[in-house]
């Protein structure tokens, strides 16, 4: 993390940082430590089409301000149906033209890889600190069951909090937008697993990660979120910078469903 960070200078993206040159902090935009989500300085959206997919709709009708916004948080921990329990669902019958679209806004300390449904969407790169947004509408599970599944990496180490990530999925189905945060709900793993970006892996021996804090905590700064995104990892790293390692990846994995209404849900309401 940066000289520039313990003032408060952080945007909202996936992407994590510590320890830079000063050379590299420069490329932040000067405008970057109040970043909104949907303004003019909102960072860089990177859509599915840039990836080879379909067009998806502007980033503008993702948020929606009259859209009540209901939040998938802690509490909303989605367990998976199995087996019988699954075949006696109903069908979902979400219609495909009631979703509108979906960004995925994320940001860490230092670098990130993302699926979504098992599709990478996000490469890391070295523009720590700087917003990134992700266009996911075109692999979003309307009424199923969706998967984010995130690689995180930190590469330098100093003392205090140095290392962790925070993200936020922002849904519009049906006019009514629906919030998929970072938080206590989410799995960790400390080793990576065979076919862990799969919607089918089996994710119950994983830790619950450490909430290390809200958006806007130090030495991070504010990131401007539509939720209470909560800095994620999978212990609380503020000790000094000798008992630390530099370079430490982790692995974490959010489930959601959605149900007929295209409301995120706790429980798999349909197949």
């Amino acid at each position: 993390m940066r000289s520039w960070v313990q003032g408060g200078l952080l945007a909202a993206a996936l992407v994590m940082g510590s320890g830079c040159e000063d050379e590299e902090s420069s490329r932040l935009p000067p405008d970057a430590s109040v970043i909104g989500p949907g303004g003019p300085d909102a960072g860089v959206l990177d859509s599915a089409a840039d990836r080879g997919a379909a067009d998806v709709s502007p980033l503008a009708d993702a948020l929606g301000e009259d859209a009540p916004p209901s939040d998938a948080g802690a509490d909303a921990l989605p367990s998976d149906a199995g087996g019988d329990a699954t075949a006696a669902l109903p069908l979902c019958t979400l219609p495909a033209e009631a979703q509108k679209t979906a960004i995925l806004r994320v940001t860490a300390d230092d670098y990130v890889r993302i699926w979504f449904n098992g599709a990478l969407v996000a490469e890391p790169n070295s523009l720590w600190g700087v917003l990134k947004q992700y266009d996911v509408q075109v692999f979003l599970n309307g009424g199923k069951k969706n998967v984010i599944a995130v690689e995180a990496r930190n590469e330098w180490k100093q003392s205090g909090l140095d290392r962790g990530f925070i993200a936020e999925l922002a849904y519009t189905v049906a006019d009514v937008t629906s919030f998929v945060n970072t938080d206590a709900s989410w799995k960790v793993s400390t080793s990576e697993a065979a076919n862990w970006t799969a919607l089918d892996f089996d994710d119950s021996a994983w830790a619950t990660p450490v909430v290390l804090g809200p958006s806007g905590i130090a030495p991070w700064g504010p990131v401007v979120f539509n939720t209470n995104a909560a800095w994620l990892w999978s212990y609380l790293p503020n000790q000094a910078a000798e008992a630390k390692v530099d370079k430490e990846t982790l692995w974490f994995r959010k489930v959601f469903f959605m149900n007929d209404q295209g409301l995120a849900s706790d429980v798999q309401p349909c197949r």
